[in-house]
């Protein structure tokens, strides 16, 4: 638990760094703004099998 508010990049950095120390393979960070298609998700397996790095917004 964060003893004060730092904002969502700190908290977001902390769970990352939390995670990564249990063998993360990637992440997906969404806010409320955030709309993705139903496949999305599956979409990013797939890529990422195909050895895909990075997703960005364009």
């Amino acid at each position: 638990m964060l003893k004060k508010m730092l904002g969502i990049a700190k908290a977001t950095n902390d769970g990352i760094k939390m995670h990564e120390t249990n063998g993360l393979n990637w992440v997906l960070t969404l806010d409320q703004d955030s709309t993705v298609l139903p496949d999305y998700i599956s979409q990013l397996v797939d890529d990422e099998d195909n050895g895909v790095c990075m997703f960005a917004p364009i």
